[in-house]
C-alpha cells in the first residue's frame, strides 16, 4: 500500500510541477499522429524508440515483428495478452482481432521508478496503436505490391497484343509469298508431265 500511495503522489506531484514533462493524453495524441502519418516500417519503429527513450525513459526498449516470433527469447512471450512483467522487463503484446502484430519488451525506467498505473495506461494504448499501424503497414505493402503485378500483368499483356500484331502482319506477306511458291510449284510440276 505505501508503495501505491507513494506512485499516486508523486504522479499527481508530477503532473501539477512539471506539467510539460509528461502529459499522458497529450503524448498519446502525439504519437498515435507521428505513427499514422507516416506508413512506413521505419517511422512506426523510430516514433515508437523516441516515445519509449523520451517521454517514458525506458531502458533497452525492444520491438519484436513476426518474423522475430521463432526466436526463442520471444517464443514464450507470444502467448501474452496484457502487458506483464517478466524478468524485471514489462512485456507489452500488440493484437488486431486474434492475429499477433508485434511483441515489445521494455527494461526498467531510467529514473529506476517502478512503473505507473499512467504508463501502463500509456503503454497499452501505444501497444495498440502499434498494432493498428503496423496492420495498416502491412496491407498498404501488400496493395503496393498487387499494384506492382497488375502493372507487369498489363506490360506482359500489351507486349502480347504487340507480338500478335507484329505475327499477323508478318504472317499475311509470308502466306503471299507461300501460294505464289506453290502456283509456281504447282505450274512446274504440271509442266512435267
Amino acid at each position: 500500500t505505501h508503495q501505491r500511495i507513494r506512485l499516486f503522489i508523486q504522479t499527481s506531484s508530477d503532473k501539477l510541477f512539471i506539467r510539460g514533462k509528461y502529459d499522458y493524453y497529450r503524448e498519446l495524441a502525439e504519437v498515435s499522429s507521428r505513427i499514422s502519418w507516416d506508413l512506413s516500417l521505419e517511422n512506426i519503429l523510430e516514433t515508437l524508440r523516441r516515445t519509449f527513450h523520451e517521454v517514458i525513459e525506458v531502458s533497452n526498449p525492444r520491438t519484436y515483428l513476426e518474423k522475430d516470433f521463432a526466436k526463442p527469447e520471444v517464443k514464450d512471450l507470444c502467448s501474452l495478452k496484457e502487458p506483464v512483467f517478466k524478468a524485471g522487463k514489462l512485456v507489452l503484446t500488440c493484437w488486431i482481432e486474434d492475429r499477433l502484430i508485434a511483441v515489445i519488451v521494455l527494461g526498467p525506467k531510467l529514473s529506476e521508478d517502478p512503473y505507473t498505473d499512467e504508463d501502463l495506461r500509456l503503454l497499452r494504448n501505444l501497444a495498440n496503436q502499434t498494432a493498428i499501424a503496423l496492420d495498416h503497414h502491412r496491407v498498404y505493402e501488400e496493395r503496393i505490391k498487387a499494384q506492382k503485378q497488375l502493372l507487369l500483368a498489363d506490360k506482359l499483356s500489351s507486349v502480347g497484343r504487340v507480338a500478335a500484331g507484329l505475327a499477323k502482319e508478318i504472317k499475311d506477306p509470308l502466306l503471299t509469298i507461300e501460294k505464289i511458291l506453290q502456283e509456281s510449284d504447282w505450274q512446274v510440276n504440271n509442266a512435267e508431265f
